[in-house]
């Protein structure tokens, strides 16, 4: 067993086991987060201070607030939006390098320049 899993093991045991975890329906995470990850998807500021909901039994995320403090970003393996509090809905194309003059699709789990 490596040391990665043993932690991982330890800490899913300290808060209830496998079984409590697969219980869980949400999770809530408060962070600050920046880097050249960001920088790169024209997102210098990176996030701060946002909420992030994830739910952990399918691939969905809520951040709040995102972009602007009236909305909140969700990603689903097959649909990303923008959505403010009026309900209104703004798609958006996640996977685009918008810094350079044609877009470029890249690779979402590594970006390497």
């Amino acid at each position: 067993m490596s040391s990665v899993s043993g932690l991982l093991d330890r800490a899913v045991d300290a808060h209830g086991g496998m079984e409590r975890w697969r219980k869980l329906t949400r999770l809530d995470v408060r962070l600050s987060v920046s880097g050249s990850l960001f920088e790169i998807k024209d997102h210098p500021e990176g996030l701060h201070d946002v909420v992030v909901h994830i739910n952990p039994q399918r691939p969905a995320v809520t951040i709040c607030p995102f972009e602007r403090p009236d909305c909140r970003g969700h990603f689903t393996p097959d649909r990303v939006w923008i959505e403010d509090r009026e309900l209104n809905i703004e798609p958006v194309e996640p996977w685009i390098n918008r810094s350079h003059s044609k877009y470029e699709y890249i690779d979402t789990h590594l970006l390497l320049h």
